[in-house]
Parts: C-alpha cells; structure tokens; sequence
C-alpha cells in the first residue's frame, strides 16, 4: 500500500473557533519571509479559505498592519 495517500484537512474547518480577522495575529503567521501569502496547498486549506486569508492580508496591508514588502529580504 505505497500509494496510500494521507487526506488534507483544513484546520480552519477543523478548528471552528480560528477566525480569520485581519485584526488578529493569524495573517502574520500565514505570510512568507518575502512578504507574500503562502500557498494553500502548503497550509492545507480550502480555496475558500485562502480567498478570505487573502483579503484578509490585504485588508491589514492597507491598514499598515503588515508591510507590502519585506526591507532587506
């Protein structure tokens, strides 16, 4: 059985009490060291769930919450 594959779960449908809040510390934790929003393949989430994540980061950026871009990377 080598072609046994583990299921990808999304821990945001996992985990009903994670909100994602552009106010909340869960954007930084989500972005790259460049700057950039990972890869919901990376994170194992859903394509709605990335979408809400990326507006999210985007909203906080507007916000001057995080920088666009990494200084120094």
């Amino acid at each position: 059985m080598a072609g046994v594959r583990r299921r990808k779960v999304c821990r945001f449908c996992v985990e009903k009490e994670i909100i994602i809040d552009y106010k909340r510390r869960h954007p930084e934790a989500l972005i790259s060291e460049r700057g950039k929003g990972r890869a919901a393949a990376h994170l194992r989430q859903l394509r709605q769930h990335q979408r809400v994540l990326a507006t999210q980061i985007q909203r906080a950026r507007a916000l001057a919450l995080i920088p666009y871009a990494i200084s120094g990377a």
